[in-house]
């Protein structure tokens, strides 16, 4: 019988081969949030949720909190709750924002990146990740009632039913990806494949999709995307 750790030596094993020198998703998002942090300004996790995530990189900037609008059962500490339209902070209280698959359930994104843009100093940036609409994968699972969605993310991944939220997908096409809001510049797109090991069996679709679509004319298939984007004007 297989654990966890099993299957992940069994999966990177297995994807150095197929896709040598290409990092994992999370270990790609990892690696853009701390280019991006500040060592001398604040950094909030939009969306955070029950996750140690803040703690982790917390060394990387001078002060992490995590917000969201429901408060989840283990917070990462600091925690602040509420809404995403509303944020509780002064402008330009923060060096750096990040949103991990929270772009995806936003019903209206205009006023969340609103009030991005307020609350970063010029020149900080925002860091998400999120679905990319053009993906098959994903395109097949937004046409899955969410009823059932809920259901089979939970056997598959082993994530709790009332953790998977309706997704909207407003800002998840790559062109709506590739032109960022207002008050911001593009510094960084990355199509990335999920390759999540839990399951031998999709870890083997989501492997072959990732081989498939290697080549720059397809990779923006794939069905995660990250995006960093740079608040423009001066910096403070």
């Amino acid at each position: 019988m297989t654990g966890p750790r099993d299957n992940e030596t069994w999966a990177r094993n297995l994807a150095a081969g197929w896709l040598p020198g290409e990092p994992f998703r999370w270990e790609l998002y990892a690696a853009c949030l701390k280019e991006s942090l500040d060592p001398g300004r604040p950094w909030c996790d939009l969306g955070s949720g029950s996750t140690d995530f803040v703690e982790e990189f917390a060394g990387n900037c001078s002060f992490a909190v995590g917000l969201d609008r429901v408060l989840p059962q283990s917070p990462p500490r600091p925690f602040v709750r509420a809404d995403l339209e509303r944020l509780p902070f002064r402008d330009g209280a923060f060096g750096t924002l990040s949103l991990r698959f929270v772009a995806e359930h936003l019903p209206d994104p205009g006023p969340v990146w609103a009030e991005c843009a307020r609350v970063l100093v010029p020149g900080s940036r925002l860091v998400l990740i999120t679905t990319n609409l053009r993906s098959p994968l994903v395109r097949l699972a937004s046409s899955v009632p969410h009823r059932l969605k809920r259901k089979a993310v939970s056997a598959l991944f082993g994530v709790a039913e009332n953790d998977v939220l309706p997704v909207y997908h407003r800002w998840n096409s790559p062109a709506r990806i590739e032109s960022p809001p207002p008050g911001f510049e593009v510094e960084r797109i990355e199509y990335c494949e999920a390759l999540d090991w839990h399951r031998r069996t999709v870890f083997l679709i989501l492997l072959a999709v990732a081989r498939l679509t290697r080549r720059e004319i397809f990779r923006r298939l794939r069905s995660n995307v990250i995006a960093v984007y740079r608040r423009t004007g001066e910096r403070a």
